[in-house]
């Protein structure tokens, strides 16, 4: 009986990696249009900052996308702690408004962009926006089109 369960399982987990294998190619293309990996590994701020962006990027390729939106910000988060150089458990709103209203290490682009990262963020954390859809595919349209900001958002950073 265990087998057969068994066995069931491992047939459904290949036809759904069948199934998705395309929509991981697109996704893996849009990845490659704006991910420059050159640029990226120059400055992460910790070894750790670099594997949070691995799983930022994975987890978009492998369709998690409020994963990929909550990486994309932790990623940005700890970047900005490093150029500032501070340890604080500063808020993410504080880090970008000093990074850029006193500090002056980030531009109004990435300002407004990591402000705007910062509002999709809280909407899954703390009032789920997905709620209010009763379309399931809505619900799939809208955490893809966060993630692509998240990840166009993140790779904004100058390192």
């Amino acid at each position: 009986m265990k087998t057969e369960k068994k066995d069931k399982k491992k047939e459904l987990v290949k036809q759904r990696d069948k199934e998705e294998r395309g929509g991981r190619a697109k996704r893996l293309k849009f990845i490659n249009e704006y991910y420059d990996t050159d640029k990226m590994r120059i400055v992460l701020g910790t070894s750790f900052t670099g594997y949070i962006l691995e799983e930022a990027v994975n987890s978009f390729i492998y369709g998690n996308y409020i994963a990929t939106v909550m990486m994309s910000q932790s990623v940005i988060e700890q970047t900005l702690k490093f150029k500032l150089q501070i340890e604080s458990d500063m808020s993410f709103f504080d880090m970008i408004n000093l990074s850029y209203e006193v500090k002056k290490i980030i531009s109004k682009e990435q300002n407004d962009a990591f402000h705007k990262l910062r509002e999709i963020r809280n909407s899954y954390t703390h009032q789920p926006k997905y709620k209010r859809f009763e379309n399931i595919s809505e619900i799939a349209d809208l955490l893809l089109e966060d993630a692509k900001f998240a990840l166009k958002t993140l790779f904004l950073l100058n390192y």
